[in-house]
């Protein structure tokens, strides 16, 4: 437990200290806000969900992907195995420090969307458990082998920004409505101009997680953290 509270508090002060990290939520956050102000024949809740997907593909899933690249590229990961830490310590105290800037960065856009309290019950769950998602996968591309490594660093820029994408092209919206971040997109807008239950979208996004827990344990297995260079 002591080791997983390091690891966490590191990795908080990491993500808090670059700002290269946290610019992207910022912008998009800002873009959200700078589009609500200015428009007035769409809700403020139509700009936040329309970055919200962005926010948990290209940027969680790409950050969570950098802290592990980075641990691996500095020896870090190497020095705190030498130091005790387990492999799975190591990814708990990541992923729990990516969760809380996660979350954090969903409140912002819930405030800019201003959902009433109704509708943040059902959009934090939804966009936590999306966010999820995005952290584990982001991990898992970081532990695949290094020649993989462009292919996982587009990854996240694909899934980002494959709703916007999605909105003006049939065959795309087809194949991005089983992923989370669509999902996502799609039961809010649901919701709030129609008033349809989500609980729809949570399971395929509880399926996301589950082929996305799958893949990380295979590549683990195949790559285990601790003898990546």
């Amino acid at each position: 437990m002591r080791n997983i509270q390091a690891i966490f508090i590191k990795q908080l002060q990491s993500y808090v200290k670059n700002p290269v990290v946290y610019a992207t939520p910022l912008f998009l956050i800002g873009l959200a806000v700078v589009f609500s102000l200015i428009s007035a024949e769409q809700y403020a809740w139509e700009f936040a969900n329309m970055f919200i997907p962005v926010f948990l593909g290209a940027g969680m899933v790409s950050t969570a992907s950098s802290f592990i690249w980075e641990d691996r590229l500095t020896m870090n990961l190497r020095f705190m195995a030498m130091a005790g830490v387990k492999p799975h310590q190591y990814l708990i105290g990541t992923g729990s420090a990516l969760m809380v800037a996660s979350v954090v960065g969903l409140t912002m856009f819930g405030l800019v969307g201003r959902y009433s309290v109704d509708e943040l019950l059902v959009f934090l769950p939804l966009t936590i458990l999306g966010a999820v998602a995005a952290v584990l996968l982001g991990i898992t591309l970081a532990l695949a082998p290094p020649k993989f490594k462009p292919v996982a660093q587009t990854v996240p820029y694909i899934l980002g920004f494959s709703t916007m994408l999605a909105n003006n092209n049939e065959s795309l919206a087809e194949v991005a409505y089983f992923l989370f971040p669509r999902q996502i997109f799609l039961a809010i807008e649901g919701m709030m101009e129609y008033g349809l239950d989500a609980t729809h979208s949570f399971y395929i996004v509880l399926a996301n997680i589950g082929v996305v827990l799958l893949a990380f344990i295979i590549t683990h297995r195949k790559n285990k953290l601790e003898g990546q260079e």
